[in-house]
């Protein structure tokens, strides 16, 4: 006969835990029964493995409930290897590596990252890149403003080069800034309105405009340039450093002879514009005329106003516009010992005749359409 287990409320605590009525109830248990402490362990042997066992099935069987969900939602595989999906959900935060064809969130910008040839990044809906075609003969450098040369035809690219702002190029032909070097006969991006990372502005001061330089090809100004070379702003400074940051926005200028309301092809030094019916025109000014100096044979272009051309070449020639509709007055003086010859457009005549002509120094003819010729006055 074996001896009856006797335990008492600390060692029944051991067992079972700190539950006051857990502890009474294996008091009675106890009390009533006859187990043997070494069958009492066998139980509580026992039922530990079971309870493991139980834990350990319950965990693999969460396991595969989540792979099943895992699967019910995931992006279905096509059979040409794209995936059709409702969306993607980038993670927050990195490490991010930058990667050609790869994206990824950028958490500083609030903008999915692309990732381009040469290390270039597109940060999407903030920038605005063009790839192209460096032909200038030199590199590119990194945040360069970068004019269009040309076009490789059918591949569709633009070929690029330095801007410089002197006015020897059309302002329209500005694209922006290089995003990165470009190496000769290489291509690469061009940001047209974003910002550019990683070049040198420690020159300049934050928030400076910046200017196309009109002495350097391929270098920026924070002094506005004067007139005739390009004076609009294309860029804002954001961080002066070494490693520094622009923002770019290509912003076109546009000359006064280029707007939609103005007619002033070939303007003159003297001459003002006054407005005629539905446009602005050329004009001397009222009361006055505009005088020039001709050493050359020259082909006129004035068709209103008052003008004076002092002739000092020795043997000049001027040719007349046509007389039709023209409301110009001229003169002519030769200044020098010579010849000067005015010939009239094609048919028409001067007092009658094909030319008119002097050889008498400090001789002046002036001369008025009156409608279909020219008359001498």
């Amino acid at each position: 006969m074996v001896d009856k287990l006797r335990l008492n409320r600390d060692q029944i605590a051991r067992i079972v835990g700190n539950d006051p009525e857990a502890i009474r109830q294996f008091e009675k248990l106890f009390a009533a029964s006859n187990f043997s402490a070494s069958e009492l362990e066998t139980v509580s042997i026992a039922a530990g493995i079971a309870d493991s066992k139980a834990g350990q099935a319950l965990a693999e069987l969460k396991r595969i409930a989540d792979a099943v969900e895992a699967l019910a939602y995931a992006p279905v595989i096509q059979a040409n290897n794209s995936v059709v999906t409702d969306y993607i959900d980038l993670p927050d935060d990195g490490p991010h590596v930058t990667q050609q064809r790869r994206i990824q969130w950028n958490k500083d910008d609030g903008t999915v990252d692309v990732g381009l040839y040469g290390g270039s990044v597109l940060q999407v809906g903030q920038e605005l890149h063009y790839y192209a075609k460096n032909t200038s003969g030199a590199t590119i450098a990194d945040g360069s403003p970068v004019i269009v040369t040309g076009t490789l035809g059918a591949s569709g690219k633009l070929t690029i080069g330095p801007a410089i702002g002197d006015g020897s190029v059309q302002q329209r032909y500005f694209i922006g800034a290089a995003t990165q070097d470009i190496a000769n006969n290489d291509f690469g991006y061009v940001t047209g309105f974003g910002l550019v990372r990683g070049f040198d502005t420690s020159a300049y001061a934050d928030g400076d405009l910046l200017y196309v330089s009109e002495t350097t090809a391929g270098d920026w100004t924070n002094v506005m340039p004067v007139a005739p070379n390009w004076r609009q702003a294309q860029a804002i400074v954001v961080h002066a450093a070494n490693n520094g940051s622009i923002f770019i926005r290509v912003t076109p200028e546009h000359k006064l002879g280029e707007l939609q309301d103005v007619d002033a092809p070939s303007p003159v030094d003297g001459q003002t514009l006054v407005w005629n019916t539905d446009k602005w025109e050329l004009a001397s000014p009222a009361g006055g005329y505009t005088v020039t100096t001709q050493a050359v044979s020259y082909s006129e272009t004035a068709t209103s106003g008052e003008f004076v051309r002092l002739i000092t070449g020795a043997a000049v020639t001027v040719s007349l516009p046509t007389a039709v509709g023209n409301t110009a007055k001229l003169t002519y003086k030769l200044t020098v010992a010579g010849t000067m010859t005015l010939d009239a457009a094609g048919a028409e005549t001067i007092d009658g005749g094909a030319t008119a002509s002097t050889s008498i120094q400090y001789t002046a003819i002036t001369i008025v359409s009156d409608g279909a010729n020219w008359q001498v006055i």
